[in-house]
């Protein structure tokens, strides 16, 4: 393919999506989560674990922009915060899923027998909602990121095979 034809063909994409205002602004909000989740540490205006016991639940002010919490720890510190425990979460989430997913989709491909086995399990696996993986998870590792981790794998991993 000629070099200008392609380099047309990515500038007539990118008019399209630049005509799709909703396609920008979807796009801008994403943008907009992952700065403020790398670039926590800069955007956040308080330690998102310090405790301001004398304005706890205050609403927002000019000191804490989103309020505080009950123990007086500011809100919008604790998003910032938040958002890198989810991309840290989804990232795990999704790299160990599709290792696992190319993993055993390989195998189906190679193997008959291999197909057979997980065809019935998967089938399982896609009928059932998030909440039914995270819920063992949660007991047995607790209430917290690894919970979540573990949920996220195995959820995800039925869509990698079938890939």
């Amino acid at each position: 393919m000629p070099k200008e034809k392609s380099h047309s063909i990515a500038r007539e994409k990118l008019m399209l999506f630049l005509a799709n205002p909703q396609g920008v602004v979807g796009f801008l909000l994403v943008v907009a989560f992952f700065a403020s989740a790398i670039f926590a540490p800069f955007f956040s205006t308080h330690d998102p674990n310090l405790m301001d016991i004398p304005s706890r639940l205050s609403t927002p002010t000019w000191e804490h922009w989103a309020g505080t919490d009950q123990l007086g720890r500011d809100t919008y510190s604790r998003v910032l915060y938040g958002g890198r425990v989810a991309l840290k979460i989804a990232a795990i989430g999704v790299s160990v899923s599709l290792f696992i997913g190319l993993m055993l989709g390989i195998a189906a491909w190679q193997w008959r027998w291999v197909d057979n086995a997980i065809k019935p399990i998967l089938s399982v696996l896609q009928t059932l909602p998030f909440f039914t993986y995270l819920l063992p998870a949660v007991i047995f590792f607790k209430v917290g990121p690894t919970a979540a981790a573990v949920a996220t794998i195995i959820y995800a991993i039925p869509p990698m095979i079938l890939m």
